[in-house]
């Protein structure tokens, strides 16, 4: 099976976890009965050879699989991690696909032999091996948990953001026991940079999403939620971090989201004005459950008018809106008031005015447009033009008294309004007198 070479951007990604990961990865962790040994080998280290892989090693099935240091790749060619080549040798193959047919025929007893853990994070970052190991833990052998657990334990953080060894982990984590998750939980959340790092990577993303899902009943939890925000804002204005915390969002209960509540709200302003971060922050705002979700659409009212001139934070305003709450648009409408025409010749601030004349607070703007001096200005300008034909079809539409004084007062301007776009709203109002004398 050809082996599938890293994209550019997987690559940066991986380099960019080096520095994070170095002393994470020279650990010695020696709790709960887990070894896991130093594994920083130089890397003019020689290869293995396959004598030191006999029947000492592998099983007699195995016995003619041998690792071969010929058949190693590139490192930045052949698929496999850039730093990988501080390991020595991989196995070939020809060699991991007879093992994992093994696997399937023969049924055999595990022993602790088969693989030594200074191989195992070797096997996991590959193609075939990432297979084999995932075969072993499904072989229903609690002793393969255990060995693959030690063997991987110190490369975590590379573990969940391989391309091949994400799978592992996500496989490893359902047959963790107790300890083994607490152990996982201690390494990941001592590390605040290098877990949030990870959660920014395409394959650390839905291995973080995996532990959360597991472990949204434990106690276990909160540690990673508060690792979580030490991130906040980096992760919200990523595309790919921002779905880890949504998925807490959607996956944990109130209280356990309490801490990404109490962040949101400190970075509310920021995110509401970037342009990823005013998306992620509606996505937010939709999946806040209880009281909490009050104190952001009060925010959002209390800030309307500041964030309806702003070219992003405009589209949280209308995203409150569309939520079409009775409370929270009264407030944004009557918030505006004073604002509705200068925010009616803004691109993204038109369209917030737009949604406002589409609610039962219509009146608010429609007077103010009546009443001011800028009407033909707003009638003119390049997105002002479609405010003003939405609050003559809206007013028409609810047959208000409006409509006749906002229609009389643009018809008496209507010589300024032959130059640019002031003449598609006197097309307009020429269009709905006309549907007016049919009926």
């Amino acid at each position: 099976m050809e082996e599938t070479n890293p994209t550019p951007a997987d690559s940066q990604s991986i380099n960019s976890m080096d520095t994070l990961l170095t002393s994470f990865e020279n650990l010695h962790v020696n709790s709960l009965g887990f070894r896991v040994n130093n594994h920083g080998f130089p890397s003019q280290s020689p290869a293995p050879s396959p004598s030191n892989y006999g029947s000492a090693l592998w099983p007699s099935c195995f016995q003619d699989t041998l690792w071969s240091a010929s058949t190693l790749q590139s490192p930045f060619t052949g698929g496999y991690h850039p730093s990988l080549n501080a390991f020595g040798a991989y196995p070939n193959h020809h060699s991991l696909t007879a093992m994992n047919a093994a696997v399937h025929k023969y049924d055999f007893e595990p022993t602790l032999q088969l693989v030594q853990d200074k191989s195992i994070i070797q096997l996991a970052l590959t193609l075939d091996g990432c297979q084999l190991l995932q075969n072993l833990l499904l072989s229903n052998d609690v002793s393969w948990v255990d060995i693959i657990f030690e063997g991987v334990i110190g490369y975590i953080f590379r573990l969940m953001a391989d391309q091949f060894g994400h799978q592992v982990f996500g496989n490893l984590v359902q047959f963790c026991d107790e300890y083994q998750l607490q152990i996982m939980v201690e390494n990941l959340t001592a590390y605040p940079d290098a877990f949030i790092e990870i959660s920014l990577d395409r394959y650390g993303s839905p291995s973080v999403k995996r532990l959360i899902k597991l472990l949204q009943k434990s106690p276990l939890v909160t540690d990673l939620v508060n690792t979580l925000c030490t991130g906040f804002y980096d992760l919200m204005i990523h595309r790919t971090g921002s779905h880890v915390i949504l998925y807490c969002l959607d996956t944990l209960d109130t209280e356990d989201n309490k801490p990404f509540y109490e962040a949101a709200m400190s970075n509310s302003l920021k995110l509401a004005t970037h342009q990823n971060g005013c998306l992620s922050l509606n996505n937010f705002i939709t999946l806040v459950k209880g009281h909490y979700r009050n104190h952001f659409l009060e925010w959002v009212s209390k800030e309307a008018v500041c964030l309806s001139k702003d070219p992003f934070g405009n589209f949280v305003v209308q995203h409150v809106l569309d939520l079409h709450h009775p409370h929270f648009t009264r407030k944004i409408c009557y918030r505006l008031q004073d604002h509705y025409a200068k925010i009616s010749m803004l691109k993204g601030g038109s369209h917030v005015v737009e949604k406002c004349l589409k609610t039962s607070h219509r009146d608010c703007a429609v007077v103010e447009f009546i009443n001011s001096d800028q009407l033909v200005q707003v009638s003119k300008d390049q997105f002002g033009n479609y405010v003003i034909q939405t609050a003559l079809k809206e007013t028409k539409c609810v047959k208000s008294p409006l409509y006749e004084r906002l229609a009389r007062k643009l018809r008496s301007n209507s010589e300024a309004l032959q130059r640019g776009h002031g003449k598609n709203v006197l097309s307009l109002i020429h269009a709905l007198q006309m549907n007016s004398s049919s009926f």
